[in-house]
């Protein structure tokens, strides 16, 4: 008779489940690796690339901003050869996995600092398609094409440094934020850099530009071009990126030139004109400098009332350059020839006080001069509010493009202030001489005093 018994179950089944399980899995851990093979050696070969870089180019070297298209290309065969062990690793990278833009940012990068902007250029093109908002790359791409297609960036096929920027939204602030840090750095060749972008990107920053020029002369201690720089700046006088720089160069730009003091003045206003402290503290500088028309305009506009001089109603303060307040006499050197006896020649209170002591033993001169050298321009008076005591006598010489005239000779001075004329002619004011004295000697003890307000030209 049959058994209905159930045959048992072989004993090696559990152990073949298990090996079906261990073979799913070696399966799965082959495909895993075969899916993450290349993109985990494209980023070995990435990092790689960026270890060679950052061996060339520090990661928190901020010089040139941190854009490798702005830098010089290097020259040095060692740093050259490091540059071009992290291209065999970037570009293995890009091989492995074409679609990781960071790749192409250090490939454009590498080729920079090598010099060939015609290769950077494609590269950084590439991580902007895969990566279309980043302001980053688009201004390196930017820099890449100023220097592969000078001056302006615009090249044969269409490419331009600032239609590039301005799609990925670079604007001209962009760079003036930039241009204000490295000129605060003191880079100012960065500077100047940036703050040319930014005009090329509309903003208007010419005398800025000018005024940076300057820095950079004066570093450089090339003082004549630095000179003529700041010349530039302020007779342009339009693009200030700031109001301080603006009056820092009309200070400087008084040694060159008194003129357009009313213009620069109403510049001054416009943007302080609501803080009335502000404008009496600017104008005490230019009042050190010598620029009182300008100095006058802001008192007036602050509210402050006669702080350097009188001025008669019947005067158009446009019309004329104040050459002297009487501040102070640093700008008066005694006349070495005059033959100078005793005296005094001070200043209070805005004004000049000259005055001597007579020798009755002969006659009596005391003369000082001062040595503007000021192009005159359009005006063709000199005027002077003054006023003498019985006896003083004004003599006044005057050098215009190098010839010596004397328009007052032993003058008496009127004891009530007024306002005398002197005409001038020519390009340039060279000195002025201001002298009190005796036409004889005179056998009585006397002084002499005589005291200008103001000296200026019309």
């Amino acid at each position: 008779m049959l058994s209905t018994k159930p045959l048992p179950l072989p004993k090696t089944l559990p152990m073949r489940r298990s090996t079906i399980i261990l073979l799913a899995a070696l399966l799965a851990l082959a495909l895993l690796l075969a899916i993450l093979y290349k993109p985990l050696l494209a980023l070995y070969h990435q990092e790689q690339g960026g270890r060679w870089l950052a061996r060339v180019v520090p990661v928190g070297d901020n010089a040139y901003g941190g854009f490798a298209c702005l830098r010089p290309f290097l020259e040095d065969l060692q740093q050259r050869a490091k540059v071009q062990r992290a291209l065999e690793h970037l570009t293995k990278a890009q091989s492995l996995a074409p679609r990781q833009a960071h790749t192409y940012y250090q490939i454009g990068r590498a080729y920079c600092l090598l010099g060939d902007y015609e290769r950077a250029v494609p590269a950084f093109q590439t991580f902007t398609e895969l990566r279309p908002k980043n302001p980053l790359a688009s201004l390196e791409l930017g820099f890449a094409l100023l220097n592969a297609c000078p001056p302006n960036g615009k090249c044969a096929d269409g490419l331009n440094s600032y239609d590039v920027w301005r799609r990925a939204g670079v604007t001209a602030e962009h760079f003036l934020e930039m241009a204000e840090r490295e000129r605060q750095k003191e880079n100012y060749p960065e500077a100047l850099l940036y703050y040319q972008q930014a005009q090329r990107m509309g903003r208007e920053l010419r005398s800025t530009i000018a005024y940076v020029r300057y820095l950079i002369f004066k570093a450089n201690g090339d003082d004549e071009r630095a000179l003529q720089a700041l010349q530039s700046a302020v007779e342009m006088d339009m693009g200030w990126v700031n109001e301080e720089i603006m009056i820092q160069s009309y200070l400087l730009g008084s040694k060159l030139s008194k003129g357009g003091q009313t213009r620069k003045a109403e510049n001054i206003i416009r943007a302080f004109g609501n803080e009335p402290p502000r404008l009496i503290q600017i104008g005490e500088e230019f009042q050190k400098e010598g620029m009182y028309t300008l100095a006058m305009r802001l008192y007036q506009a602050a509210g402050v009332g006669r702080k350097i001089d009188f001025f008669d109603p019947f005067l158009d303060l446009s019309s004329l350059i104040v050459l002297e307040s009487f501040v102070s006499t640093n700008r008066w050197l005694p006349c070495p020839w005059c033959e100078n006896v005793e005296g005094r020649f001070e200043v209070s209170t805005g004004i000049l006080e000259v005055s001597i002591s007579n020798n009755l033993a002969y006659r009596d001169g005391f003369g000082y001069l001062f040595i503007p050298n000021l192009f005159i321009g359009n005006h063709k008076e000199l005027l002077l509010r003054l006023k003498g005591e019985p006896g003083a006598l004004l003599t006044m010489e005057i050098v215009v493009d190098g010839e010596r005239s004397r328009p007052l000779n032993y003058q008496p001075l009127p004891q009530d202030w007024e306002i005398w004329a002197v005409p001038i002619q020519g390009d340039v004011l060279n000195e002025i001489l201001i002298g009190i004295g005796e036409l004889e000697p005179v056998l009585t003890p006397l002084e002499y005093h005589l005291f200008i307000d103001w000296i200026a030209l019309r």
